[in-house]
């Protein structure tokens, strides 16, 4: 509630300044269509900038420095070397300050303080040896993971230009419940999960979301997954089977 209050305060007064500023001397070049595009984007790149989202930081950025580099006589740029350094700023800021997931201690698991370094590209990882457990990353490859867990706690599933699949139709939950950190960025995530689970979506999107395919049959007391994590120019899908 409190980033959500934050988020409009600063919205509503970026608003303001550039409908004052619209009317001053070069801003009266800049149309309404323009000007309207232009507070939408301030309003992303504050929102990403609440989530530590990259990419909805440094695009907007380059769109918006399209639309006034001429009326404010800034250097001609490309509108394409705008845009792949936007992408690339964003992928590398991405790689720098990527969001850490917190692990519960809900069910035992000898394995739990197991580090989470040493990945490669187009490798699947499972650090712990354990499905309760499981680390998955994928870049610039296609990876199939069924899970066989009889206390899911935690999990990390991260995927970079490429495709990752994790079935959890033969899985349990922790009774106290569970959590699945996801990371999509230009790619996509499927997690399949039974229809008696009960999905929390807590994630952070940037130019893509987390969609549902399929309804849960939930019972008086279902167990939960919550599935946080951020999904920037990705795709993150939840399927009931």
């Amino acid at each position: 509630m409190r980033k959500r209050n934050i988020f409009w305060g600063i919205f509503f007064i970026a608003a303001t300044i550039l409908l004052i500023s619209s009317q001053l001397g070069s801003f009266m070049e800049i149309g309404f269509w323009s000007l309207l595009g232009t507070i939408l984007l301030i309003a992303i790149i504050i929102q990403s900038c609440m989530y530590r989202v990259f990419f909805g930081i440094f695009l907007p950025v380059a769109l918006i420095y399209l639309i006034f580099q001429q009326p404010l006589g800034w250097p001609y740029l490309s509108p394409w070397i705008l845009v792949i350094a936007s992408i690339l700023l964003s992928i590398g800021f991405h790689i720098i300050f990527r969001k850490k997931p917190q692990y519960g201690n809900g069910c035992n698991n000898p394995h739990s303080s197991g580090s989470h370094n040493g990945w490669k590209p187009g490798e699947q990882v499972d650090e712990n040896g354990d499905d309760n457990h499981p680390s998955i990353f994928v870049k610039f490859g296609n990876v199939t993971r069924y899970l066989h867990a009889d206390c899911f706690e935690s999990g990390r599933f991260q995927c970079s230009f490429g495709n990752l699949e994790v079935y959890f139709s033969e899985s349990a939950l922790n009774p106290n419940g569970a959590e699945a950190f996801v990371d999509s960025s230009f790619g996509s995530i499927k997690l399949y999960v039974p229809r008696s689970w009960e999905i929390l979506n807590r994630t952070s999107s940037s130019v893509g979301e987390l969609k549902f395919t399929g309804s849960p049959r939930l019972s008086e007391k279902p167990p939960q997954l919550i599935i946080n994590g951020n999904i920037s120019m990705g795709d993150v899908q939840v399927i009931y089977i």
